[in-house]
C-alpha cells in the first residue's frame, strides 16, 4: 500500500471512518475549512518518513507547496494569512536543519539543493506580478539563499554550529544584522526626502533561531523528538494563539 494511500486511512479513521474528506483537503487552501486536515496530511508523511534525505525532499516539496499557495490566494485578490508565512519559512529551515544532519561529507550538496530549488521558485515568481504580497516572499526566499550562501562559504563552521546549538551564534544573526542595515539606510534615504520612514519588517532574525531549536511552527523538528506548527482556526485561514502538532 502506497504512503499517500495510508495516510489517507489513518486520516479517515481519525475524521470518523472516511477517507473523502482527506481526499478532498488536498486541493485546500490557507482560506479554506478543511486546510487544517491538509497540514495533518503532510505531517503524518513526514513522520511515516524515515530517511532524512526523503524528509528533506518533502520539507521542500512543502514549502513549495506555501508558495502556489501564497501565488493563489494572491491571484484571487486574497491576503494570505501569517500562518502560511511561518509555515514556509519554517519548512525551509527544516530542510536546512536536516541537511546537517546528513553528515559532513553530505551538508554542501544538500545546502546547494535546497539553494537551487529555492532559486528556482523565485525564478517562477518573476512572471506573478508585484505588490507587498510577493515582495514579501521573495524577500524571505531571498533572505533564506543568503543563509545557505554563507552556510557554503563555511561549511565546517556551518556544521559545527548546527551539532552544537544555533543560539547567538554569528551565522544565524546574521540576517538580522543585515535587516538592519536596510531599514537605517531606507531611514536615511526617506528623511533626506522627507518622507516618512519606511518600515522594514524583520520576519527573519528572531524566527530563525527559534525554528533552528524547534521553538515555532512547521514540519517535525528531527534530533528533539518534538513537533509543533502553525495552528489556524478552523475554517478562517487564521493563525490561533495556541500551539499544537500538526
Amino acid at each position: 500500500m502506497g504512503t499517500l494511500a495510508t495516510i489517507m486511512i489513518i486520516l479517515g479513521l481519525m475524521l470518523g471512518g472516511t477517507t473523502a474528506t482527506a481526499y478532498a483537503a488536498q486541493d485546500a487552501l490557507p482560506t479554506d475549512t478543511l486546510y487544517p486536515v491538509k497540514l495533518l496530511t503532510e505531517d503524518i508523511q513526514f513522520d511515516l518518513t524515515g530517511n532524512t534525505a526523503a524528509k528533506l525532499e518533502l520539507a521542500l516539496e512543502f514549502a513549495e507547496t506555501r508558495i502556489s499557495e501564497i501565488i493563489q490566494l494572491k491571484e484571487e485578490g486574497l491576503m494570505p494569512p501569517e500562518g502560511v508565512y511561518a509555515e514556509l519559512e519554517n519548512q525551509i529551515q527544516q530542510a536546512i536543519l536536516l541537511s546537517t544532519q546528513m553528515g559532513e561529507s553530505n551538508l554542501e550538496p544538500a545546502l546547494l539543493q535546497i539553494r537551487d530549488r529555492i532559486q528556482d521558485q523565485l525564478k517562477l515568481m518573476d512572471g506573478t506580478g508585484d505588490g507587498s504580497i510577493l515582495l514579501r516572499t521573495r524577500t524571505l526566499l531571498q533572505e533564506r539563499v543568503q543563509l545557505i550562501e554563507t552556510g557554503l562559504g563555511n561549511l565546517n563552521g556551518f556544521y559545527f554550529e548546527a551539532q552544537n546549538g544555533w543560539e547567538n551564534t554569528p551565522l544565524m544573526n546574521q540576517g538580522e544584522t543585515q535587516q538592519n542595515q536596510i531599514q537605517n539606510q531606507n531611514q536615511e534615504q526617506n528623511t533626506g526626502n522627507n518622507q516618512s520612514p519606511t518600515t522594514v519588517i524583520d520576519y527573519t532574525a528572531t524566527s530563525e533561531i527559534q525554528n533552528m531549536n524547534g521553538t515555532s511552527g512547521g514540519n517535525e523538528n528531527p534530533g528533539s523528538g518534538t513537533s509543533t506548527k502553525t495552528p489556524y482556526q478552523n475554517g478562517s485561514g487564521t493563525p490561533t494563539d495556541s500551539g499544537g502538532k500538526k
